[in-house]
């Protein structure tokens, strides 16, 4: 039902865009796309799954686990593809399965799963947060408040130090994991919690390996910008490179909002709100957002259903 609901609701917001804009404009923009530099920017793409699968093997390997690339990518692209028909992009955790099937305890996978997507947020809320400062200074102009920011982080923070206090965390957490995990491994999640918290300990203490991971996530959230920029360049918007620190970010954030299916139509709508920020058109700033998710989320979630149906995965087991 909350898969419905998303959909429908994605669906209705998606429609409210499009009937304000000019249709026509539109795919006038879209027709003029530069050929060369989305095909550059597929190359980027490719880049990012590979950045992204080598982080999560890095955890991995923070939590004693090893597998190698090549199955990392493989278990990723499959994870892509059930995270971006689920709201919140929970099918994610379905990598967790797949490491239950190579042998590697649920627990340790999940741990694994879940301490990837907490430097995930940890990244997105710092490079949100230069990223405002950076267009406070560069547009003058203050999207968020600064006690806002300060409040994400210590907020953040308090989160981080709270998993190491396991009677806190089982209090606080409920919440968080009823939107993050899905109803089947959350049930399954909840059987084996002190081990969960066991390993997830364990991995916060092997710094190199955690350090590692984090400097090879801002790489490809680095690389996101740079894609959304040729995204952009291809259309011939004027807009600057500084602008997409914020905006990858925007977006990142918007799909993690369980409320629509892949952030399809609430992306579409807080990218006409940020491009008319910088003088960007209704009918350019959706032309974007299309081929933004176009090129940036169909390939690798085609390669990734390939890979499921080769490898299918029932999450009831």
């Amino acid at each position: 039902m909350r898969k419905i609901i998303a959909a429908v609701f994605g669906i209705a917001v998606l429609a409210v865009v499009l009937a304000s804009i000019n249709l026509s404009d539109f795919f006038l923009v879209i027709s003029r796309a530069n050929i060369a530099l989305l095909a550059l920017s597929a190359i980027v793409i490719f880049s990012i799954v590979l950045l992204r699968s080598l982080k999560w093997n890095t955890v991995l390997k923070a939590h004693s686990a090893r597998i190698s690339l090549a199955e990392s990518v493989c278990f990723y692209l499959a994870g892509f593809f059930l995270g971006i028909v689920t709201p919140a992009r929970v099918g994610d955790f379905s990598k967790a399965f797949y490491l239950k099937e190579k042998g590697i305890q649920f627990s340790l996978a999940v741990s694994s799963v879940f301490f990837d997507r907490i430097i995930d947020l940890g990244l997105l809320l710092f490079t949100g947060s230069l990223a405002v400062l950076v267009f406070y200074f560069a547009f003058g102009t203050q999207l968020v408040s600064f006690e806002i920011i300060a409040l994400l982080f210590v907020l953040f923070v308090a989160v981080v130090f709270a998993v190491a206090r396991k009677s806190f965390l089982k209090k606080i957490s409920k919440p968080f994991f009823s939107i993050l995990v899905p109803e089947n491994l959350l049930k399954k999640f909840s059987k084996g919690f002190d081990s969960f918290h066991a390993h997830f300990c364990k991995a916060a203490h092997s710094t190199g390996f955690i350090l590692i991971a984090i400097v090879i996530g801002v790489i490809a959230i680095f690389l996101e910008i740079c894609f959304a920029f040729l995204v952009s360049s291809s259309l011939n918007l004027s807009v600057s490179f500084v602008f997409f620190f914020i905006a990858v970010p925007a977006i990142a954030i918007v799909e993690l909002i369980p409320v629509s299916i892949s952030g399809i139509g609430t992306r579409e709508a807080v990218l006409v709100l940020l491009f008319s920020l910088v003088s960007v058109s209704a009918e350019q700033a959706v032309a974007f957002s299309v081929l933004y998710f176009s090129l940036g989320y169909i390939p690798p979630a085609l390669a990734g259903w390939l890979l499921f149906m080769k490898h299918p995965l029932s999450l009831e087991k």
